[in-house]
């Protein structure tokens, strides 16, 4: 019903008059709700988090809020909350990030079949996943970092004319377990272009750009055209988990807003 048009009235008719008698809020319920793992005990509360609910996100606020079997309720509303509202593409993007990759493929065989509904997203994400804000560097604090290729883990660069900041550099590195984020610009404010090549020696490939837009392959990176002249290169290592992230990416337009988180993500897991 919540994938053919129905509202969440009829859906609640629906399930009154045939399955659960639903006569009892969240808030009434709240203070004395203990964990219950039979159906009985989770269905229904499951249900009424989705009747209460303005949103997905709201869905899972609702379902959490009250405690008890939380993962389960969670669960479960977040299924029918998937077929009504459809799952916000920044959280649906970050959750799969953290998906072992036969969990990833188990879920591609099921979409391919049953495929997932997703809807635009807010700024929810923003504050559900936070990274600090890109450290600006100049052509002195790379010359005192050494060596930093090696740390390089994602490298995006767009050319002069690109979408957003023609000329930006950012690049993420991970070392000694820390996760960090840079930015310059190659085009303006004097950053050196040798110091873009000591950051990311492998952006020659880059200069074997195919007709299709796409880079010529190297074996420590795997590039991704992000549209409107913005590149992205993702370690080799990392490949198969970043398109599993965005498999339900429309246009390339979604990975250029959102790649830096995914990024994180799994670099958060050790992987």
């Amino acid at each position: 019903m919540a994938k053919t048009g129905k509202t969440i009235d009829e859906i609640k008719e629906y399930i009154n008059d045939n399955y659960y008698r639903i006569d009892f809020t969240l808030d009434e319920i709240r203070d004395d709700y203990k964990f219950d793992a039979s159906c009985g005990g989770t269905v229904p509360q499951a249900l009424e988090a989705f009747f209460e609910s303005t949103d997905f996100t709201d869905v899972i606020r609702n379902a959490v809020s009250i405690g008890g079997d939380s993962d389960t309720i969670a669960a479960i509303a977040g299924g029918i909350a998937e077929a009504y509202y459809g799952i916000p593409k920044k959280i649906r993007y970050i959750a799969t990030a953290f998906l072992p990759m036969e969990l990833a493929e188990i879920l591609n065989e099921f979409e391919e079949k049953y495929p997932s509904r997703t809807e635009e997203s807010y700024g929810v994400m923003s504050q559900l996943f936070k990274i600090e804000k890109p450290t600006k560097i100049d052509n002195d604090s790379v010359k005192k970092a050494g060596d930093i290729s090696k740390d390089v883990q994602f490298f995006m660069f767009a050319e002069a004319g690109a979408m957003g900041d023609p000329g930006e550099i950012s690049y993420i590195t991970k070392k000694h377990g820390r996760i960090t984020m840079y930015q310059a610009n190659a085009l303006y404010g004097g950053f050196d272009w040798s110091n873009v090549y000591k950051i990311f020696p492998d952006l020659d490939s880059f200069f074997n750009v195919h007709s299709d837009g796409h880079a010529s392959d190297n074996k420590h990176f795997y590039h991704v055209y992000l549209g409107m002249g913005n590149h992205l290169f993702v370690r080799k290592r990392l490949q198969g988990y970043f398109n599993n992230a965005f498999r339900c990416a429309t246009q390339a337009g979604e990975i250029y807003q959102y790649w830096n988180l995914v990024a994180f993500a799994l670099l958060e897991q050790g992987l």
